[in-house]
Parts: structure tokens; sequence; C-alpha cells
């Protein structure tokens, strides 16, 4: 395998290891679809071990809930 045939490897591995998923928001209660940046900065708090008081839906119902 080639530099470039391997970079493309660990590339597409990278950007399918994130899905879109559906969550729903702590505050209202409405379900909503988290893209794909969001699942991955959970994922990366989570791992460094910040804790978060949950999913949220908006910034509004994330300010109501920690403010």
């Amino acid at each position: 395998m080639d530099r470039s045939q391997h970079t493309k490897f660990h590339s597409m591995k990278v950007r399918t290891r994130f899905q879109p998923e559906v969550w729903i928001c702590a505050y209202c209660g409405n379900n909503f679809t988290a893209t794909t940046e969001m699942v991955r900065q959970r994922d990366y708090n989570e791992r460094r071990g910040k804790g978060q008081s949950g999913k949220f839906c908006s910034r509004q119902c994330n300010g109501k809930v920690n403010h």
C-alpha cells in the first residue's frame, strides 16, 4: 500500500467513525438530530473527563438549565 492509499484509508475511517444521532433535549424533551460535529465533540469531552449537564437542542435550552 503506497502513501496516498494509506492516507485515504485512514481518512475514510475517521470520517465514518461519528455518524449523526437522534438525541432527546434534556430541557424541553424534543427529539433532534445531532450533527457529526456534535457527536465528535461530546465523545472528545467525555474522554477528557469533562462532565456535561445534558444534550440540548439549542443554546436557549442550554442557557435555561445552566444559568
